[in-house]
């Protein structure tokens, strides 16, 4: 799973062939096997900061604070989950 944030700038973002205007404070969340890239930058430059978790974190670390159907959600492509949200 990763998780990837835009620190400042601009660009696309596609993500299971969804593609989404990324703009500063923008965090996306990829499941495992989603395809995702960055192939368009908008703006001077684009600044990101991605986070790779692995399995083991989410079902040992994080399980006493992520509650189980949450967890599932992060792995199971089969369940819906907002792929992007934003915190300006």
């Amino acid at each position: 799973m990763e998780l990837g944030l835009i620190l400042k700038g601009k660009g696309e973002y596609i993500l299971n062939n969804v593609t989404y205007t990324a703009d500063e404070g923008d965090l996306f969340i990829v499941r495992s096997n989603e395809m995702h890239c960055v192939p368009t930058i908008t703006s001077e430059s684009l600044v990101a900061f991605n986070i790779q978790l692995s399995p083991f974190f989410l079902w040992n670390i994080c399980a006493d604070y992520i509650p189980p159907q949450k967890r599932q959600a992060l792995i199971n492509p089969d369940i819906s989950i907002t792929h992007m949200l934003h915190d300006p």
